[in-house]
């Protein structure tokens, strides 16, 4: 069996209760998004696949995979508010 770990870039919105899993390292031209129930696969125009929307996230991916995500979040935003200010000054 081969075995390959890749970067996982995986998004959540906590008051949507929605994730977005990317499957790309490049931002991708969405061409469609195809519906099937709580979720979505978002392809590009050559009808590859570059990610994977999920609805009602809470109860479909593990709650430490979405905890993680968050606070990872809040940190970057933090962050970001801190270049802010230090450019600001």
């Amino acid at each position: 069996m081969l075995r390959v770990t890749l970067p996982l870039r995986l998004t959540f919105d906590p008051e949507a209760d929605m994730a977005y899993l990317y499957l790309t390292r490049d931002e991708a031209v969405v061409a469609r998004t195809i519906g099937f129930g709580l979720s979505a696969v978002d392809v590009d125009d050559e009808g590859r696949f570059v990610g994977f929307e999920i609805h009602n996230a809470r109860d479909r991916l593990p709650a430490w995979l979405l905890k993680y995500v968050t606070e990872r979040i809040e940190a970057d935003r933090q962050l970001a508010e801190m270049l802010d200010d230090e450019q600001d000054e």
